[in-house]
């Protein structure tokens, strides 16, 4: 009887695992340098205050995949770990946070269980913005890049009314 042995072999190029002496170190594809990191950052953040300056203290809506609905007032732009956050004000009057690139849109129905936050967001503006900065200051990890979106009540100047004119139309 004979056998019959077969041989079989890999081929393999090596070449490409050889360092290549003109680059020692290649840089990944998707290689950002820090000057572009630093642009982006900047970029990101002046996004974030025109943000909470257009929509501070207007009533958002955040929705998740399954369609429940989140409602809060938008006040500040926070940063934690070199991350940038939204901060909004719920109707328990917590402060939460949502990452910048989940989307919100505008709430043109604010539902029951807002109400009262819609009550002391228009008539206890300066009382909220104190609430929001203590729980913005009491968390150490949170830093605020933004102002607090919640604009602060001026006092009117007493204007004398002007008699004269009503007087003039009869």
């Amino acid at each position: 009887m004979e056998a019959e042995v077969f041989s079989t072999g890999i081929a393999a190029d090596f070449s490409s695992l050889r360092k290549n002496k003109n680059n020692k170190k290649q840089k990944p594809a998707n290689f950002v340098s820090k000057e572009e990191r630093e642009q982006r950052r900047a970029a990101a953040t002046e996004r974030l205050r025109n943000t909470v300056d257009y929509d501070g203290g207007k009533f958002i809506v955040f929705s998740d995949e399954i369609g429940n609905l989140e409602y809060g007032v938008l006040v500040a732009g926070i940063e934690i770990k070199h991350r940038l956050y939204i901060a909004y004000l719920t109707e328990n009057r917590d402060v939460k946070i949502r990452s910048i690139g989940d989307k919100y849109k505008i709430a043109r129905d604010i539902p029951a269980k807002m109400s009262v936050l819609d009550y002391l967001v228009r008539t206890e503006r300066n009382d909220m913005r104190e609430l929001v900065s203590k729980i913005i200051e009491s968390n150490t990890d949170w830093k605020l890049v933004t102002e607090i979106g919640l604009k602060p009540w001026k006092p009117r100047p007493n204007k004398p009314k002007n008699d004269k004119k009503k007087n003039q139309d009869r």
